[in-house]
């Protein structure tokens, strides 16, 4: 695999950009991140997240190792865009089951692929919920219906 070959994260991303070339295929396999301790599936191609998983094993690591930390036994996370789940699996695990995730997801396409992948990491304290949580009231210059579009982060509350 393109990730285990020891060279500069610059060659990495451009096999993440080159990769766009088979944006009209579908695969359907898992791989290993053992670097996170998951299981990443293809499913989700050509998605970014999918392709850096794919190449990298890794994506957005300062947030994941955030979660690690941040993230005990028993807490309450509520995970505002859940996409494909990572972070959701990730805080899911550290919260164990006396904790609970809450992840939101309006994207149809991805709450499927978050439902799935929450179903098959066997995570019964994570709740996925079909809509998107607004950062803040839409004013009359911002609404929705213009086009805006807001997004937030997680959240951890203790």
């Amino acid at each position: 695999m393109v990730r285990r070959i020891p060279v500069k994260r610059k060659v990495k991303r451009f096999f993440i950009a080159a990769s766009l070339r088979l944006k009209g295929r579908r695969f359907d396999f898992d791989f290993p991140c053992p670097r996170i301790g998951v299981t990443g599936s293809a499913s989700g191609y050509p998605d970014l997240l999918t392709r850096h998983m794919l190449f990298e094993g890794m994506c957005q690591e300062d947030v994941l190792m955030a979660l690690r930390h941040y993230v005990k036994p028993g807490d309450v996370v509520y995970d505002v865009g859940g996409h494909h789940g990572l972070m959701a699996f990730l805080a899911g695990k550290a919260a164990g089951p006396s904790g609970k995730v809450v992840t939101f997801e309006p994207n149809p396409n991805a709450l499927m692929y978050l439902e799935q992948h929450v179903a098959g990491g066997k995570l019964v304290n994570v709740i996925c919920v079909p809509s998107e949580i607004p950062s803040r009231e839409p004013s009359p210059a911002r609404s929705p219906a213009d086009g805006a579009r807001e997004s937030a982060a997680l959240a951890v509350d203790s």
